[in-house]
């Protein structure tokens, strides 16, 4: 799998503690992470707290099962 870096966009804590919904990860593009994404095993995040989701993270999350995601509401 390719590495990719997501862009910080809001800070960890803004985001973990803020108000946050539960989307599919194709509606998340664009969306800031609230928590972690995390599949076992690797148990890696694919996006942490306060970084945006990209359309380029969509492959990691089908190929670790990932359907849905928290995100920061809007």
């Amino acid at each position: 799998m390719p590495q990719i870096l997501p862009k910080q966009k809001m800070r960890i804590r803004e985001a973990i503690f803020g108000r946050w919904e539960e989307i599919s990860c194709e509606e998340a593009v664009g969306r800031i992470c609230a928590s972690p994404c995390v599949s076992c095993p690797p148990a890696i995040p694919i996006a942490a707290s306060g970084e945006e989701i990209t359309a380029e993270l969509l492959p990691l999350f089908r190929a670790y099962g990932i359907e849905k995601i928290e995100v920061v509401k809007e």
